[in-house]
């Protein structure tokens, strides 16, 4: 998988999570704890939308795009996210 899929699978991730935060009702005194899991959840969505756009605008043959470094990093996000929202879901 490419850099740019994962980069922006992961947004589309952290965005499906932050609008399902948004949908839960909390008591009152959890709702701050709410709020910081919103923002986290919209900006880290935000900065892998932005690594996903330049991704995207670079050669095939920048090393960004080639990085497998970068890759494994995405790919080992990608697979912890996806499971930790499964078990939160099922579990």
């Amino acid at each position: 998988m490419s850099s740019q899929f994962l980069s922006w699978y992961l947004c589309g991730l952290l965005g499906l999570t932050c609008m399902f935060v948004s949908l839960i009702t909390v008591v009152p005194e959890a709702e701050s704890k709410r709020t910081v899991a919103l923002y986290i959840c919209a900006v880290c969505a935000m900065m892998f939308a932005a690594l996903g756009l330049t991704c995207g605008s670079l050669s095939a043959q920048h090393w960004v795009n080639r990085s497998g470094i970068l890759r494994s990093i995405l790919v080992v996000l990608a697979i912890g996210l996806t499971l930790f929202l499964l078990v939160g879901v099922i579990g």
